[in-house]
């Protein structure tokens, strides 16, 4: 096919991205940046001039990548940023060119758009005898697909002009994909064969977004086509799955056996497992109108937002703030250390459910971690200071850019232009290469690798086009994918009168009235009511009174206006044809969505605002009622120390806490790598009787009995630390009350050096095994479970296991419920944690 040469080369692609162009005074090298050959602030407020520059540097770089792909890599999936080659990820599929087709439209490229299709028609083989991702597969190349056979349909006449020859490529590939629903759940596996089908030995364990972000495309294909097989497949799975969320909590896990439909791993996040399944949810009402989804959505989203998210804090005169939503392994377990950059679509969702308190301060945390990282590594600290040891690269994600321009799109703010500015200049800064944009290994150093990921056209830079084009109206036409393809709203039962074509004032007064008058609605409380609009049948609370938070988004717009917004997305995208119909129909979507949230929000909201009614009034209390309290604990203060292993003679083989210092004398930074940070505190039962008392050492059970020394060798405390045995394994000596080991554990005792463990968390390959042999090994907590951790330092020998956590709530070190008997019984050494 025809590939037609980018004027815009030169400047968008490396070597042309990276300009030797100088700025006239070099001291303003960091405040500046070239764009299209004019310098312009990297900070501040954004003329016209400049987001035409941005805009036009997006559509250059998206434009001039796809043409770099069809040069060196077609008709491979994947392109070699750096060798300028191609690869093969799904079965040589084209991948990249059937990903990136509705983002050649919107960046107005029709006849790149039209050739890659009648080339597609023509050429493309999906029968090959390939392993391939379902979940990958489906949103990239089926979404691809069902996108841009929509748009074609759409979009003004092309050269070669569309004949509809994608939607029978649809329906082939997910034919292909069918044979991974056979499972007894209904829940898909994740791989499948497009020539042959699930291949014997094919692994039955998949994920939760994997199983549940289907909605979108197998029930588009069955609207388009007529066949309700491939809606009723994915709506069983993603059900089914929804199904099994804990029944004290309301959360779901991340990995589950399809056979038995059960976890695998039940830890609950947003992040990577778990992400797009909640996506999905509301997308799949939005898209559908299937109050069933709607009623999943909210009762999801608020079991993450009541479990998953930290208690805000108040800085003094400030509003409330809150940190990242972060995993939590099990219930009444204490959040992870770990935040997950996937986990950056987030202000998105919440954005388009109408969540803009909540969506507005967890974006400025993203780009925060943007600023503070110089990208978004894959995982990273809830408090910005590290990045994970083995993952900590940027392959070009798009959830942050995508958040960004869902709350332009939202919020009308400048900000997040300003946003979108420094997103931009980080990717072409750090990552443009030869033949387009590579991946980062690691966001510190900048080491990047050969690899680029076809999102990285259908998405981030597509999102980065579309928040410098003014089409701030595009999320009231289309439902955006996870991959980010635009697919129009279909009407339901409960919608009446959509006429499928223009859609006048009479008619849009009258399907207003149709729903209306069909509007079920039984009073459950004051100032509550339930809804059954929507063809599910299923019930969702809407509030009696409009909330705050819905107001926009139900303010229903005039005819003059959903005319004018569909004229300026047409000037903004000439090529994407919006609807006046759509957006009567996803407005109306979004609003009962906002107001079902703003129900299922309100015990979260109340929960949370009644505990810090119940901390500002516990931090009111004068310090002699504190030391009163029956269930405080007094801080006595924090001390550095290094932590050894050796004999001592009331308590054999203790840890020994030497060289102690008070922690002020130190920085964080400053700490040596093997150094350990204590708060000191003493249960109610060992308070003092005055300021010259000291703790009783005595044993007690679940605590680490510390021989502190000074720089001389001199004692300085005989401490008690608090701490728990894991729940496997033999007990550390006297660490533990042995009398309680009614499963025949034994007590052991531990004596060695204490050696921290490299990495810190002992997660991957040991890289100082020799000198845990025969050593009490010192690791973090997070990463992967802590019976791996043992296991891992068991291997090269250690004695025991001192897991010190980051947390500060008190835990058990249990095994994952996958785990079987024989793995956990191959825990020979003892392990211990401690709460920061």
């Amino acid at each position: 096919m025809r590939v037609l040469a980018c004027a815009l080369c030169a400047l968008l692609v490396a070597p042309g991205l990276a300009t030797s162009t100088k700025l006239p005074n070099d001291s303003d090298a960091q405040s500046k940046r070239l764009i299209l050959g004019r310098w312009f602030s990297r900070a501040g407020p954004m003329e016209a001039e400049e987001q035409a520059a941005l805009r036009e540097e997006a559509r250059g770089a998206l434009l001039a990548t796809y043409d770099s792909y069809m040069r060196h890599a077609f008709p491979k999936d994947e392109l070699r940023p750096i060798s300028c080659r191609g690869h093969d990820s799904q079965g040589g599929i084209a991948l990249t060119l059937v990903d990136a087709l509705d983002a050649l439209l919107v960046a107005g490229a029709g006849g790149r758009a039209a050739e890659a299709a009648a080339w597609l028609g023509s050429h493309l083989q999906l029968g090959v005898d390939a392993r391939v991702h379902v979940f990958e597969v489906t949103i990239r190349a089926l979404g691809g697909l069902l996108a841009a056979h929509a748009l074609l349909l759409r979009a003004p006449t092309q050269d070669p002009a569309y004949t509809g020859c994608l939607l029978p490529l649809a329906v082939r590939l997910a034919d292909a994909l069918l044979p991974a629903f056979d499972t007894p759940s209904g829940i898909p596996l994740s791989w499948v064969n497009l020539a042959r089908g699930v291949l014997p030995g094919e692994t039955r364990v998949t994920c939760t977004a994997c199983a549940g972000t289907l909605l979108l495309e197998f029930g588009a294909l069955s609207r388009l086509t007529g066949d309700p097989v491939y809606e009723q497949l994915a709506r069983r799975a993603a059900l089914r799955v929804f199904g099994m969320r804990d029944a004290a909590t309301g959360l779901l896990g991340a990995t589950l056996d399809v056979d038995a439909a059960s976890w695998v791993r039940p830890a609950a996040s947003i992040g990577a497992g778990s992400d797009s399944f909640h996506e999905y949810l509301l997308k799949a009402y939005l898209l559908f109108g299937d109050q069933a989804y709607l009623g999943a959505f909210c009762e999801a989203y608020a079991a993450v937002m009541r479990h998953l998210r930290p208690p805000a804090h108040r800085k003094p005169g400030g509003p409330k703030l809150y940190g990242f939503l972060r995993e939590v392994s099990a219930p009444g377990e204490p959040h992870g250390r770990w935040v997950s950059s996937l986990s950056a679509f987030w202000p998105g969702l919440q954005a388009l459910a109408g969540q803009l308190e909540d969506a507005e301060p967890l974006h400025s945390n993203w780009m925060a971690a943007w600023r503070a990282f110089g990208g978004l590594p894959e995982l990273f600290d809830g408090g910005l200071a590290m990045r994970h040891p083995l993952q900590r690269g940027y392959p070009l994600r798009p959830e942050l850019v995508e958040s960004t321009f869902i709350l332009a799109a939202a919020t009308g703010s400048a900000s997040y232009l300003e946003a979108g500015r420094a997103l931009q200049a980080t990717l072409v800064e750090r990552a443009a290469r030869r033949c387009g944009f590579a991946s980062l290994v690691d966001v510190a150093t900048g080491e990047v690798d050969d690899t680029m990921e076809s999102f990285v056209l259908a998405e981030t830079l597509k999102y980065l086009l579309l928040l410098f084009s003014d089409a701030h109206a595009l999320p009231s036409f289309f439902v955006l994918t996870t991959e980010g393809h635009l697919l129009a709203p279909y009407p339901a039962p409960g919608d009446a009168a959509y006429s499928g074509v223009n859609v006048t004032a009479a008619s849009r007064a009258a399907a207003a009235a149709a729903a209306a008058a069909a509007e079920q609605r039984v009073v459950l409380e004051e100032g509550m009511q339930l809804s059954t609009e929507g063809s599910s049948g299923a019930v969702c609370p809407v509030p009696w009174h409009e909330p705050v938070a819905c107001q926009s988004l139900c303010t229903a717009w005039s005819t003059a206006q959903v005319t004018a917004a569909a004229a300026g997305l047409q000037r903004a995208l000439p090529l994407v044809r919006a609807r006046e119909e759509d957006a009567v129909l996803l407005r109306g979507r979004r609003c009962r969505a906002c107001r079902a949230v703003e129900v299922a929000m309100a015990p979260v909201r109340a929960e949370a605002l009644a505990q810090r009614r119940r901390a500002d009034a516990a931090a009111a209390e004068p310090a002699a009622s504190q030391a009163q309290a029956p269930l405080e604990r007094r801080v006595l203060g924090q001390l550095l120390c290094r932590l050894t292993v050796a004999p001592e003679p009331q308590h054999p083989h203790p840890l020994r806490c030497s060289s102690l210092e008070p922690m002020a004398a130190r920085t964080a930074e400053a700490l040596p790598h093997d150094a350990v940070v204590l708060q000191l505190t003493l249960p109610p039962e060992q308070a003092p009787a005055g300021p010259s008392a000291t703790p009783a050492a005595r044993p007690l059970r679940g605590r680490l009995h510390v021989h502190g020394q000074g720089s001389k060798g001199e004692t300085v405390a005989e401490l008690a630390l608090e701490g728990r045995c894991a729940a496997f394994g033999p007990a550390l000596g006297d660490l533990c009350d042995c009398s309680e080991g009614e499963d025949g554990h034994s007590c052991a005792a531990a004596a060695g050096p204490l050696v921290a463990a490299q990495p810190a968390d002992a997660c991957g390959q040991l890289e100082n095994a020799d000198a845990l042999a025969g050593a009490v090994a010192l690791v973090a907590r997070g990463g992967c479970p802590f019976l791996a951790k043992v296991l891992h330092v068991q291997t090269a020998g250690a004695l025991a296991v001192v897991v010190i956590s980051m947390e500060d709530v008190d835990v058990v070190m249990r095994a994952p419920a996958h785990a079987t008997t024989a793995t956990t019984a191959s825990a020979a050494i003892p392990a211990l944690l401690l709460p920061r």
